[in-house]
């Protein structure tokens, strides 16, 4: 290749490069060693975070269906109407970046889900909830927790 092409591979490269620095792999190490200690903690932690998660979506977006939630650290919410792309959109305006549920699919599958992470601490997670309601109201017209459920 010519010498512009080379560089620009090269400048990119890092970027797109999997491994990681030496200070991180030294403190993964540690962390991995340490991890019968750090584990059980970081579970509790976690899972009292996705019960809080889902209790404010049952509290304030109450046709929202939150899945069992079993391992990793963000919850499959089924949402009353394909709408993900645009509550994706509408949240972004409000500034709560939320993929649509179409990205972890293929071919427009998953427009009815939405992912949300819950490794955030309560407050955080109060936060986005109710950013999550203004976005959600603002694309159906709903205007409190109790409306129907959208029959799309």
């Amino acid at each position: 290749a010519d010498r512009a092409t080379l560089a620009t591979i090269a400048a990119i490269r890092p970027s797109l490069d999997l491994g990681t620095p030496i200070l991180e792999q030294l403190a993964a190490t540690r962390l991995l060693a340490a991890r019968e200690e750090i584990l059980p903690e970081r579970r509790e932690l976690l899972v009292g975070r996705r019960e809080c998660l889902v209790s404010l979506l049952a509290r304030e977006l109450p046709d929202w269906q939150p899945g069992a939630g079993r391992g990793g650290m963000s919850l499959w919410v089924r949402l009353p109407a394909p709408m993900s792309t645009a509550l994706s959109a509408s949240a972004s305006r409000l500034g709560l970046d939320l993929p649509a549920g179409p990205r972890f699919g293929v071919d427009g599958t998953l427009e009815r889900f939405i992912r949300l992470p819950y490794a955030l601490p309560e407050p955080q997670l109060e936060e986005a909830v109710e950013l999550l309601v203004r976005a959600w109201r603002s694309i159906t017209g709903l205007t409190g927790p109790q409306q129907p459920t959208l029959v799309v």
